[in-house]
C-alpha cells in the first residue's frame, strides 16, 4: 500500500529521527554534494576579496574581476544599493573596517554573513542533513527581509552622502 502523502507525518522528513537525531530520508549524498558546493560558492567572495585591490574611489573594484560598469550609476549617476560593495570586501579584507563602511554601509555585515556561510554549510552537510531540511528548519523569511533592510538603509545613508 502506498503512503498518502497528503497526510501530515506520512514522508520520510515526518517520521521520528533514528538514534543518531537525523531523520531518515534526510541527507545522502545529494544532499552532501549540494551543501559542499554551496560552501564553496559562498567561499568566493571571501577569497576573492584578497586577489584584487580596492579602488581608492569606492566603486568601480568590481571591474578588475572583468565585468561592466555599474549600469545605474551610468544612466542615472546615482549609486545603486550595491555599488562600493566590492570595494567594502576588499576593505574588510584588509581589515580597513571604517573605509568598507565608507564604500557600502551594508558591506561590512555581508562580508561577516560570507564569512559565516561556509562553515555552516560544511557543518550542516557533516552532520547529513538534507539541504531542504535547512529551509524548512530555518525560516528564511525574516532574515532576508532583515537583510534587505540593511541593504536599503545603507544605500540610502549612501545616497545621503552624494
Amino acid at each position: 500500500m502506498r503512503p498518502n502523502r497528503s497526510r501530515p507525518g506520512s514522508g520520510p522528513a515526518d517520521r521520528p529521527p533514528t538514534a543518531d537525531g537525523i531523520a531518515p530520508g534526510s541527507g545522502g549524498p545529494g544532499s552532501l554534494a549540494a551543501c559542499l558546493i554551496l560552501a564553496a560558492a559562498a567561499s568566493v567572495p571571501v577569497i576573492l576579496p584578497f586577489v584584487i585591490s580596492p579602488s581608492p574611489e569606492g566603486i568601480g573594484t568590481h571591474r578588475q574581476l572583468g565585468l561592466g560598469p555599474c549600469a545605474v550609476f551610468a544612466t542615472c549617476h546615482a549609486p545603486c544599493p550595491f555599488c562600493g560593495m566590492t570595494t567594502s570586501f576588499c576593505l574588510m579584507a584588509r581589515g580597513r573596517i571604517a573605509g568598507a563602511f565608507a564604500a557600502n554601509p551594508s558591506g561590512p555585515l555581508l562580508y561577516v554573513l560570507c564569512w559565516l556561510a561556509p562553515p555552516f554549510l560544511i557543518y550542516w552537510a557533516c552532520t547529513r542533513r538534507s539541504l531542504a531540511g535547512l529551509f524548512r528548519d530555518w525560516p528564511l523569511e525574516r532574515p532576508a527581509v532583515w537583510l534587505l533592510v540593511a541593504v536599503l538603509a545603507g544605500w540610502a545613508a549612501k545616497l545621503c552622502v552624494i
